[in-house]
């Protein structure tokens, strides 16, 4: 790593991590120090502030400058959850232990046992360099695909021929994605090398990851097999909220005899909800982080389109109910409608020229 790197980011890490400690706090005060409404009250500056941390702080490193805006914007909606949503759906004050909190950041990663459990749960123990072959391996095709995009200039990419175009986007997502799974491969490692004295517990730790290239759908794709790092970020911030509005005032309005068509709608709605919010990540990163490439509504467009694809699948299974279509057009389906989809997603990054 760069000096010109190691600087900025020994700074950009505190300025970072304030917030989250002064949220933290606040969450894991007692109600009977700081009542409920002092803490929505003191929140709100908190998480203004971590919103605009990515807008005014650069570690100079296109990676890293990455990961921090969309922890930071997705760290804001969990908090918004947390101080607001929460509270006002469930009727309940505002208040999490600090293991609870633990527990909740670490899920994309970990799954901390739950301390009421009385029976002691399975474990399958590994150690912590069992995890390093496979990281090996990405680390190996990282390499070879980093040195045949070095071929290319943004001038000679943007010129290419549509079809083209659309392979060499899909190219630079499957980097996206062994770029992902090295990070997430690496921290389990020193994670647990450091914390968990050379060992962990395969239940326990979790792949972001689950071989993505195997989907044989787009809901298969997006729920099971790509990453899930925010998944509870989504479903509690947009997904249960959404559903719970919807049943309450648009069911009601298909009557008695077309309530499985609202249930369809009901659901799809609120997936729709979901990938508009990963949109609105997403933009914020890239207006972020390549501000001069930002071209506004391109990805919240692109994940539309994801839902749009979904909504497809959902219908045409209602329609086809005894229709069993083999995994290969399955698989097909997907990669081609990624394929055509993904250059909305890509193109910021393919004019930063990260490679």
């Amino acid at each position: 790593m760069p000096i010109r790197t190691i600087i900025p980011l020994i700074l950009y890490v505190p300025v970072f991590l304030a917030p989250y400690f002064l949220l933290t706090f606040l969450l894991s005060s007692p109600l009977t120090s700081v009542s409920s409404t002092k803490k929505r009250v003191l929140a709100i500056p908190c998480i203004i502030y971590l919103f605009s941390i990515p807008i005014k702080f650069s570690c100079n490193d296109f990676a890293l400058d990455n990961s921090f805006s969309s922890i930071a914007l997705a760290s804001c909606f969990r908090y918004i959850d947390l101080f607001f949503m929460i509270p006002f759906y469930n009727e309940t004050d505002i208040y999490m232990s600090i293991y609870q909190i633990k527990a909740d950041a670490l899920r994309p990663f970990r799954s901390l046992p739950d301390p009421n459990r009385i029976d002691s749960p399975i474990k399958d123990t590994v150690a912590s360099y069992h995890i390093l072959p496979s990281a090996i391996v990405f680390l190996l095709l990282h390499l070879i695909i980093y040195s045949f995009l070095q071929l290319f200039t943004v001038e000679i990419v943007l010129s290419l021929p549509h079809y083209q175009f659309l392979l060499f986007c899909l190219l630079c997502g499957l980097t996206i994605y062994i770029n992902m799974e090295i990070a997430n491969r690496l921290f389990i490692f020193f994670a647990t090398l450091i914390f968990c004295h050379g060992e962990y517990d395969q239940n326990e730790w979790h792949l972001l990851f689950k071989s993505p290239w195997m989907s044989t759908s787009l809901t298969e794709f997006w729920s099971i097999r790509w990453h899930q790092a925010f998944r509870e970020i989504f479903v509690s911030f947009i997904y249960r909220p959404l559903r719970r509005f919807l049943s309450i005032r648009f069911i009601p309005l298909f009557g008695k005899y077309y309530q499985h068509i609202g249930k369809l709608l009901e659901n799809l709605i609120s997936i729709m909800g979901v990938f508009i919010i990963s949109g609105i990540i997403h933009e914020y990163i890239i207006w972020t982080v390549m501000y001069q490439f930002w071209n506004p509504g391109d990805q919240i467009l692109f994940f539309f389109l994801q839902s749009v694809g979904i909504l497809f699948e959902k219908l045409f299974s209602q329609i086809f109910p005894s229709l069993s279509l083999p995994k290969w057009i399955g698989w097909l389906w997907t990669i081609t409608y990624l394929c055509f989809t993904l250059p909305l997603f890509m193109t910021p990054y393919i004019k930063q020229k990260p490679w």
